[in-house]
């Protein structure tokens, strides 16, 4: 969403300098405040999702893509041969 709607990238750059402020040791309660209500602004917190009418989309394909290939693997020593990889032309 921040790329679809340029005028937050100044808004983003300004959270990443607040944010690295507030990881020192003697940041301040403003500080640490100012990083809050920036994350609101840029949709980082619930609040901020809820705020800019952002949804997380929900990842369909994750459960295929965490599955990984359907083949199942051999270990080299049950191995008869050099595996062959074989491509067909499109015609």
């Amino acid at each position: 969403m921040w790329n679809a709607e340029r005028w937050r990238v100044y808004a983003v750059g300004q959270y990443t300098r607040w944010a690295v402020r507030a990881e020192e040791m003697d940041a301040s309660a403003s500080t640490l405040a100012q990083v809050h209500r920036l994350a609101d602004q840029i949709g980082m917190t619930p609040a901020g999702l809820k705020e800019n009418g952002w949804r997380l989309a929900v990842d369909e394909l994750g459960a295929k893509r965490d599955a990984g290939p359907t083949a199942t693997k051999t270990t080299s020593s049950t191995k008869t041969g050099p595996t062959v990889r074989r491509l067909r032309a499109a015609e």
